[in-house]
C-alpha cells in the first residue's frame, strides 16, 4: 500500500504550477485600448502592460470591463525599426478575466506597425 501512495504522490501536480502554453515576459509598456461589443466601441482607456506572451496579455486598466468582451490594444513597443522608427504592437483579443485593475486577455491576432510620427 505504501508503494502505491508513493507513486500516486509522484504524479501530483502542485496547484501553483504554471500550465500556460507560452512563456510570459514581465514588461512594463504603455498601452491604449478599446473594448468592443458586436464590433462597436463601448469604452476606451489607457493603461500599461504587466506581462505578455504569444498567446495572451495582462494589462492594467481603470476602465471596468466584462469577461468575454473583445479588446483592441495599441502597445508602444520599446524597440525601433532601423534604430529610429517608433513601433507599435497592435493586438486584438478577448477578455478572459478581470480582477481589480488587472485584465487578462487571450491574443487572437497581432501585428507590428510603425507608429504615427509626432509633429515637431
Amino acid at each position: 500500500m505504501r508503494q502505491a501512495e508513493e507513486s500516486h504522490s509522484e504524479l501530483h501536480v502542485p496547484e501553483n504550477s504554471d500550465r500556460r502554453r507560452h512563456r510570459r515576459y514581465a514588461i512594463k509598456l504603455s498601452a491604449r485600448f478599446v473594448f468592443l461589443t458586436r464590433g462597436r466601441e463601448i469604452s476606451r482607456g489607457i493603461g500599461s502592460v504587466v506581462n505578455l506572451s504569444r498567446g495572451g496579455v495582462l494589462f492594467e486598466s481603470l476602465t471596468p470591463v466584462v469577461p468575454g468582451r473583445k479588446v483592441k490594444l495599441t502597445i508602444d513597443w520599446p524597440a525601433k525599426l532601423d534604430g529610429r522608427v517608433p513601433l507599435q504592437l497592435r493586438v486584438t483579443g478577448k477578455v478572459l478575466r478581470a480582477q481589480g485593475r488587472r485584465v487578462a486577455a487571450a491574443i487572437e491576432r497581432y501585428e507590428f506597425r510603425t507608429a504615427p510620427q509626432q509633429a515637431g
